[in-house]
């Protein structure tokens, strides 16, 4: 008999400027996307995470999802008031579909739509070792480097999921407090993770080392061919300097 699987319906609804809201619903299984229309056996268990995107906005929402058919999990309805993922619920009954309303805090009921799935998975680019991205902010000259493998590479050299990226900050005139990286939205193709490393993670901060941000590893195999851009901010004898707009820099996926 073959084993169950475990899905993770990821629910990501974008703010556009305006007040537009869109929405798309993917599936993970095992940690990778399922192209085809979500297909239940009896003994596979679901899960859902609602996230919310606008401009330099990355939430998790409380939420609640009612079901259409009550004996397909075995509950009528979801409930997650902290936001975030709910638990996974074990199918029942074997249906041929099963409809649900997301209705999310402060917004209300967003669709109603049958679980499905969507994406093309993902497509590794080439075949090459892992490698380490390091991003240096000189403070004093304003400028910044970013090299693959100790080598300067451009913004656009593209990272893969195993790879890691280093922050640093440099020459900054004085002590360091507070180094902090925040990705922001892209606009013109949204994300559906808030930054390469964690889905609701966009702003990361130096620890022990208050010069650096030790290596994250990319996690995200959703967004391949996304830009994620971010900025860069350091307190230096109490005072904020922000990464200068025209560096601009991204992290290519």
């Amino acid at each position: 008999m073959a084993q169950p699987n475990c899905f993770l319906l990821q629910i990501l609804l974008t703010v556009h400027p305006g007040g537009t809201l869109t929405y798309k619903v993917l599936s993970y299984l095992d940690s990778k996307v399922k192209a085809d229309p979500l297909s239940a056996n009896v003994g596979d268990e679901v899960g859902f995470l609602v996230q919310l995107i606008g401009p330099n906005v990355w939430q998790t929402p409380p939420y609640t999802i009612q079901f259409s058919d009550p004996s397909f999990f075995g509950v009528s309805s979801v409930s997650v008031p902290a936001g975030g993922t709910s638990a996974f619920h074990r199918v029942l009954s074997l249906q041929g579909s099963v409809k649900y309303t997301l209705n999310v805090a402060g917004i209300g009921q967003i669709f109603d739509p049958e679980i499905q799935s969507g994406g093309d998975g993902f497509h590794r680019p080439e075949v090459r070792d892992f490698a380490t991205f390091i991003f240096t902010w000189d403070v004093v000259a304003g400028t910044a480097t970013y090299t693959m493998g100790g080598t300067p590479v451009p913004y656009s050299t593209q990272v893969v999921p195993g790879d890691h990226v280093e922050f640093n900050v440099i020459d900054t005139g004085g002590a360091v407090q507070d180094f902090t990286v925040t990705f922001a939205v892209n606009s013109v193709q949204p994300s559906h993770w808030a930054s390469p490393f964690k889905p609701s993670q966009p702003t990361y901060v130096a620890g022990a080392n208050p010069d650096e941000i030790d290596p994250l590893e990319v996690f995200d195999k959703r967004d391949p061919g996304t830009a994620f851009p971010f900025t860069a901010s350091v307190v230096v004898g109490g005072n904020e300097i922000d990464l200068p707009a025209a560096i601009a820099p991204y992290i290519q996926l």
